[in-house]
């Protein structure tokens, strides 16, 4: 048996065990169906929005306080330290050092809006990003948050343009026009028994 047919035996094997696991666990009752995806169930619509509510910086924070740095705070922050809870705290702050300071209890903030505000018909993973921008804890500079935007946005973009899976103009997978048939088909020796309309 090659590695290949082995690993498609083990992911039939895992996914057989999990429909056991899905049909065992539900019993007699039905889950309600997922309500259609809209443009709606996205809370931010542009790249705009979302960068618009980028987290502030301890910089930014000590700007806004009007705050000016010693110079053992400056030396301590030249060192990798944090300087927490010395500006006023009204959103999450990033520090230098890439701790992000926000107030008692945010995390369990951000869980309640994940299960509760987003909608569940986003994925998880883009349910917490949303909940990363509207925490004011979006870093526009992180890879995976610019990774997380991208995903968000293109989603969009699939969910406003859904692929018409009756329209024979575009390939059902990729949105992508279909390629033309081969051949001519005005052409009599392209044209096969299949092709004749029976009319």
């Amino acid at each position: 048996m090659t590695s290949f047919q082995q690993t498609v035996r083990n992911f039939a094997l895992i996914f057989a065990v999990g429909v056991v696991q899905l049909v065992v666990g539900c019993g007699d009752v039905a889950a309600p169906p997922l309500a259609e995806e809209t443009r709606g169930d996205f809370r931010f619509e542009s790249r705009e929005e979302i960068e618009a509510l980028a987290i502030q910086t301890f910089e930014e924070a000590l700007d806004a306080a009007g705050i000016e740095l010693t110079a053992r705070g400056q030396q301590l922050i030249a060192e990798g330290n944090a300087l927490v809870n010395e500006v006023p705290l009204d959103a999450p702050i990033l520090h230098p050092n890439g701790v992000v300071e926000g107030w008692e209890g945010i995390l369990d903030d951000f869980d309640q809006y994940v299960e509760d505000e987003a909608s569940p018909n986003l994925p998880l993973g883009l349910r917490r990003f949303e909940a990363i921008v509207v925490f004011g804890m979006y870093d526009p500079k992180d890879a995976v948050h610019a990774q997380l935007l991208e995903k968000y946005l293109a989603r969009q973009t699939m969910v406003a343009d859904p692929v018409d899976p009756t329209d024979s103009a575009s390939d059902d997978a990729t949105g992508e026009p279909a390629p033309a048939p081969a051949g001519d088909p005005e052409d009599p020796a392209e044209t096969s028994a299949n092709d004749i309309d029976p009319r």
